[in-house]
């Protein structure tokens, strides 16, 4: 068996065997812009802390071209019960990148824009500069099983005529039990 078949049967055993209904916390360990040098026309930069068992996270981005309009998004996505020895867990593509927040992240992403005073399903995002403070992220919105330890992942925003990079997040996660 190929190694990425492998990986996917391994991984396939843990988000089947993983119990959906126990109540897991979310972690957001890392946040950032993939090159920090490099003048990306939609930029975020964020801060979190753990206060009570509770993560509060400011988060500002940055948005110089509308977020979303004329733009697609390519991800990878690799997973770690320990933090080390990652495998592949998924890669997908979206040309749309409005579509892909208001019918991909639904819940999650109606909550931001409230949290941002971005009218309810509207895309794209406009220029300007947008701000969350001490707020917890609803990952429980997401409602999708995640499996306990480390999943990375590696976002590119890209303009779909123009091809040119727009945005580029290097993300981490740690997924805990309750």
């Amino acid at each position: 068996m190929h190694s990425w078949n492998s990986s996917f049967v391994f991984l396939l055993f843990i988000f089947t065997n993983n119990e959906v209904e126990s109540k897991k916390n979310v972690w957001l360990r890392k946040f950032q812009m993939c090159d920090l040098d490099y003048d990306y026309p939609i930029k975020f930069e964020s801060m979190s802390r753990i206060r009570n068992d509770l993560q509060y996270v400011n988060i500002t981005a940055t948005v110089n071209t509308p977020f979303g309009q004329d733009q697609s998004m390519n991800a990878t996505f690799e997973y770690s019960p320990t933090g080390t020895g990652y495998m592949p867990l998924f890669k997908f593509t979206r040309s749309d990148l409005c579509d892909f927040f208001n019918k991909d992240l639904g819940p999650f992403w109606f909550e931001l824009q409230r949290q941002i005073a971005v009218p309810h399903r509207s895309c794209p995002v406009p220029v300007g500069r947008y701000n969350v403070k001490n707020y917890q992220l609803p990952f429980n919105k997401l409602h999708m099983p995640l499996p306990t330890g480390f999943i990375r992942s590696l976002i590119n925003i890209v303009g779909t005529s123009t091809n040119k990079m727009i945005s580029c997040l290097s993300c981490l996660v740690e997924i805990t039990n309750e």
